[in-house]
């Protein structure tokens, strides 16, 4: 009965360690990116034009979607129509 809550805790403990490194890593690599962008040795991702943009673009290109939708129906049924009027 120790032994298993020996391992129990060996195995929360290991699981708490994994946890802590990924956190530093994950904090290391955006400490490196910060660097970079001070260096200019790659773009900021705020200034990217799509970024700014992106929000605008999804609406336009789900609004032209909708026009081309709605267009492409309204064709078929005006050819269905006149086809079912002329045979």
């Amino acid at each position: 009965m120790i032994e298993r809550e020996d391992e129990r805790m060996n195995n929360l403990l290991k699981r708490e360690f994994e946890r802590f490194a990924l956190e530093e890593k994950i904090n290391a690599m955006e400490e490196f990116e910060k660097e970079l962008i001070k260096e200019r040795k790659i773009p900021d991702t705020d200034e990217l034009l799509l970024r700014k943009y992106k929000v605008h673009l999804q609406y336009t290109g789900g609004l032209l979607l909708g026009l081309s939708i709605s267009v492409v129906s309204v064709l078929f049924n005006i050819i269905l129509f006149n086809m079912i009027i002329h045979i």
